[in-house]
């Protein structure tokens, strides 16, 4: 006979290690956390510079998009992270809530509850802000926020340009305004990354009322009529199952939740019956709009070798390592993207250019970065217009999904793009 516990949680990362957590706080309920990844903690997950190094290993799944036509024929690629804390275990760490009308147009959109007055105290709760104790900010939650501990001269260096073309210096993204320029907090704690699986997760595990799978890959919901009753898994080539008493919680990220829907049988019919899928329920917009904020990279070389690019051999990397695994101090503490530039292109009064400065040549995937030293100029549209969409490419749970992310296909997502290096926003953002 299959296990019983109250509730099946599908992912441990970003947002299953905060419901597991949650969850367990009543000590009647016994919960089951299902992760397809391995062991998070590893030195390129909690030194906060090393993170790189988690890229093309077991820990991070590969995502691609198809051939994309409006981006030239490229593949979009969209890691995640493939272990506990998800991609809070693999990304930069950046403390950013989005700009408050964007919760006010959900609100518009029918989407009640969420609106950023209501959305704010939930911010503060979760929040344990070294420097910032105010209406926008919380001292007294999980997950810490502190400012970044180690700043590269090349990003003071963009800061300052900033504020020479105008724009004014914000000391707080998640305040006020997100609007101008300077330097991101990010969530570490003690010179290591604070990962949702750092901040909830691991900390439940202690109430032991939570047992977490690793390495578990998720074959679909298990479904009795219209009620998920259930979970399979394959685990080191074995199949496994349990049921759920009260719920299943599907929290296996924007790619791998619709995913997983629909090899279980929800989703469109006529796309899960060409798959090879039993249908269980026909749920037309399973998979669809997609939309992801696109990074356009530009490279810049600089005529002094003071980037990151060569600063990591011999004795440099040996000195950074001892000085982190040591003191939780240095280099390695750096996420990188230590500063940022939110600008308004079109004159509504809200971000939506995400401007960031890396004081190296960041690697593009598919396109190889120059060699030598320089720094990365990447601007991301916050607010695309451009949707796509995730299919299943057959009924086997081990292959990955389809996705057709259409960047680009929007003339409006090029014009953005292109006003962010012709300089070309309006007097307004300055």
């Amino acid at each position: 006979m299959d296990p019983t516990f109250d509730y099946i949680v599908i992912g441990a990362g970003s947002a299953g290690s905060v419901v597991a957590s949650r969850l367990s706080e009543d000590p009647g309920s016994r919960i089951l956390v299902l992760e397809a990844g391995p062991d998070e903690r590893v030195i390129h997950s909690r030194a906060p510079g090393a993170f790189v190094g988690l890229f093309g290993t077991e820990r991070v799944w590969p995502y691609a998009s198809e051939p994309e036509p409006a981006a030239a024929g490229r593949r979009i690629h969209v890691p995640q992270g493939r272990m506990p804390g998800g991609s809070s275990s693999i990304n930069g760490m950046i403390y950013i809530r989005g700009d408050a009308k964007d919760y006010d147009d959900w609100v518009a959109a029918g989407c009640a509850g969420w609106s950023y007055a209501e959305v704010l105290p939930y911010f503060r709760k979760a929040e344990c802000n070294e420097r910032l104790a105010d209406r926008y900010h919380g001292t007294d939650g999980p997950l810490s926020v502190v400012d970044v501990p180690y700043r590269h001269p090349l990003n003071a260096a963009f800061v300052l340009a900033a504020q020479q073309c105008g724009y004014a210096f914000n000391h707080d993204f998640n305040g006020a305004s997100q609007l101008g320029v300077g330097y991101f907090q990010v969530t570490q704690k003690n010179g290591e990354r604070a990962s949702t699986a750092a901040a909830y997760l691991r900390p439940a595990l202690a109430r032991g009322n939570i047992l977490l799978e690793i390495e578990a890959e998720v074959a679909r919901i298990v479904f009795e009529g219209r009620r998920a009753a259930g979970v399979t898994w394959r685990r080191h080539g074995q199949v496994r199952s349990a049921r759920a008493a009260r719920a299943v919680l599907l929290c296996a990220g924007t790619l791998g939740s619709p995913k997983i829907l629909m090899q279980s049988g929800v989703g469109p019919a006529a796309h899960l019956r060409e798959s090879g899928v039993e249908v269980v329920l026909d749920l037309p917009g399973v998979g669809r709009n997609y939309q992801d904020h696109l990074q356009v990279l530009n490279y810049y070389r600089t005529r002094r070798p003071i980037s990151l690019t060569g600063q990591d051999k011999g004795l440099t990397a040996l000195r950074n390592g001892l000085e982190w695994m040591l003191f939780r101090r240095g280099l390695l503490t750096s996420n990188v993207a230590e500063a940022c530039l939110f600008a308004d292109s079109d004159g509504d009064g809200r971000a939506d250019l995400q401007i960031h400065s890396f004081p190296v040549f960041v690697p593009d995937h598919e396109r190889a970065p120059p060699e030598g030293h320089g720094f990365t100029i990447g601007a991301c549209d916050v607010r695309p217009r451009s949707r796509g969409e995730i299919r299943l490419a057959g009924p086997d749970p081990s292959t990955p999904a389809r996705l057709f992310s259409n960047a680009l296909s929007d003339d409006r997502d090029v014009a953005r793009a292109d006003s962010t290096y012709s300089g070309s926003y309006p007097a307004a953002s300055k």
